[in-house]
């Protein structure tokens, strides 16, 4: 399996892309725990934290390297937050509670999926990470008591 080759870099022509981590929260319901830009600086073709790159936030990372059309990719990513993991546990056929959806951002604002992780890396966001899976763990307890006995 070969993907297309996306050009996702920010205006100093480093490779990025948006970690949108999604966790149910406390309704059972997903939910989007963060939106971080991983910015590959100094790297080639993708943007690898572990190698030397950097992290920033959403909005102001788009401000600045997409500013005509950072409102319509802050839309599209909520809209892909709200509709891609009801979806990927439907593909799975499996229950999860937490998911990585990798986004890269086209000079234009198009959005390509690269991956999907169920098991996402929690370093750069684990108090929101936290929060939501406490919640959704007792909501689990009180909503399926009984189930797996």
């Amino acid at each position: 399996m070969a993907q297309k080759y996306v050009s996702s870099r920010s205006a100093a022509g480093d490779p990025f892309d948006c970690r949108v981590h999604m966790e149910k929260n406390g309704s059972g319901e997903w939910e989007p725990a963060s939106m971080l830009v991983r910015i590959g600086i100094g790297q080639k073709i993708i943007s690898n934290i572990n190698q030397g790159g950097g992290m920033a936030e959403l909005e102001p990372f788009l401000k600045a390297n997409r500013p005509d059309c950072w409102e319509l990719i802050v839309e599209r990513l909520r809209e892909l937050a709200a509709t891609v993991p009801a979806w990927f546990e439907e593909q799975r056929g499996v229950e999860l509670c937490t998911l990585g959806i990798d986004v890269a951002i086209t000079d234009e604002g198009d959005l390509h999926i690269f991956e999907i992780n169920s098991l996402p890396f929690v370093d750069f966001n684990l108090g929101q990470v936290a929060m939501r899976r406490v919640a959704y763990y007792r909501w689990l307890a009180d909503h399926h008591r009984g189930e797996h006995q």
